[in-house]
C-alpha cells in the first residue's frame, strides 16, 4: 500500500470511527464510490479497533475470587481491621 493510499485509509478510519456502528459501512461506501477496495480496507482497521478495544477494558476488570479461597473478603479488602466496622481496634 503506497502513502497516498495510506492517508485516505486514515482519514476514512477517523472519520468513520466517530460514527454508531451500523452507520459506518454505508459512510465508507459512500465515500470510496470510485475505490470500492478502500471499504474493506477500512473495516478491516475497525475491526480489529473494537476488538483492541474489549481487550483493554477485560484486562482491567478484577481479577475473579479463587474457589480455594477460604475467606473470600480478603480479595476484596487490602487492609486487615480486627475491629467490626465503626468501631476502633484499639
Amino acid at each position: 500500500m503506497d502513502s497516498a493510499r495510506w492517508q485516505k485509509v486514515q482519514t476514512l478510519f477517523h472519520e468513520a470511527v466517530e460514527l454508531p456502528e451500523p452507520d459506518r459501512r454505508g459512510f465508507l461506501e459512500a465515500q470510496c464510490q470510485d475505490d470500492p477496495g478502500l471499504v474493506g480496507d477500512v473495516l478491516v482497521l475497525l475491526d480489529e479497533d473494537g476488538v483492541a478495544e474489549i481487550r483493554c477494558w477485560t484486562a482491567t476488570l478484577p481479577k475473579p475470587l479463587t474457589s480455594s479461597s477460604t475467606n473470600p473478603t480478603q480479595h476484596l479488602f487490602h487492609s486487615k481491621s480486627l475491629a467490626p466496622i465503626g468501631l476502633s481496634a484499639s
